[in-house]
């Protein structure tokens, strides 16, 4: 963490990458919150436009966010972002800085390369934050458990994981981190192979869950969904308002009101 402050604190941009879940975003706001401790005006997000805006005013220190702004989009529509993004970069003036995160599968597909280090943008280059070092996980992970009460035949299990398992498919921080909230008491019983299933679950294995709830649990994660990103809350009145069932206000419609609208021919 010292050493990225160090890097934008010099260069004012900050590129962070690495694999799903290895803790881009997470490690990008605290150096904001480090940022902004010093005096910077912070606001985040995913869109380029908005960060060029919010950026563009010079007379105080400002820092944006670009979280994931290649995200899941097109490979034309990946590449328009990248070179404004590179524009972005390109016209930020001090005090002024940038933050911005994207998994490295993806950068690499848009600039069509093997390693990250062919991929800069304007002599800026990447720092992969995928973790490989095992003592760093298994630091990170002890200090996980001790934080959530982790039982400790569980933190065990995951502990000797990460002391013998070899590949490139180790568990990552955000992992860990996901693995240690879980309720300590569904944790209880589990084998190491149904821990790190639970580890390693992805959108579809959420949505499934999600879908087995009740229609309460469904509307309310499809309003968190919709109206918040991992920088963006959404607050309690706002969710009142998008839940509720009066027919005098905006929300959600059940699927036998919706109308499907098309061009006239």
């Amino acid at each position: 963490e010292k050493d990225l402050l160090k890097i934008i604190g010099s260069n004012s941009v900050l590129l962070l990458s690495g694999i799903s879940f290895c803790g881009k975003s997470q490690l990008a706001r605290r150096i904001s919150e480090k940022l902004v401790e010093s005096g910077y005006k912070y606001f985040g997000g995913s869109d380029i436009g908005e960060a060029e805006r919010f950026l563009r005013n010079t007379n105080e220190p400002r820092v944006f966010l670009l979280d994931d702004p290649f995200g899941h989009n097109s490979e034309s529509e990946n590449s328009t972002n990248w070179r404004k993004v590179q524009e972005l970069i390109k016209n930020l003036r001090a005090p002024n800085k940038i933050i911005i995160t994207s998994r490295s599968e993806v950068v690499r597909s848009i600039k069509n390369a093997t390693s990250l280090t062919e991929c800069s943008i304007n002599n800026n280059v990447w720092i992969d934050l995928t973790a490989t070092d095992r003592e760093f996980l298994i630091k990170t992970w002890d200090k996980l458990c001790q934080k959530s009460s982790v039982p400790q035949n569980i933190a065990n299990k995951i502990r000797e994981y990460l002391r013998i398992h070899e590949g490139t498919d180790i568990l990552q921080v955000g992992q860990l981190n996901y693995l240690s909230k879980i309720d300590k008491f569904k944790l209880k019983n589990m084998t190491i192979e149904a821990l790190l299933h639970l580890a390693r679950a992805d959108s579809k294995d959420i949505s499934i869950e999600i879908q087995k709830r009740s229609k309460v649990s469904l509307e309310l994660f499809m309003t968190l969904g919709l109206g918040s990103t991992t920088n963006i809350p959404i607050n309690f009145k706002e969710i009142g308002y998008i839940l509720n069932e009066s027919d005098s206000q905006h929300g959600y419609l059940e699927d036998n009101y919706c109308l499907l609208y098309t061009s006239p021919s």
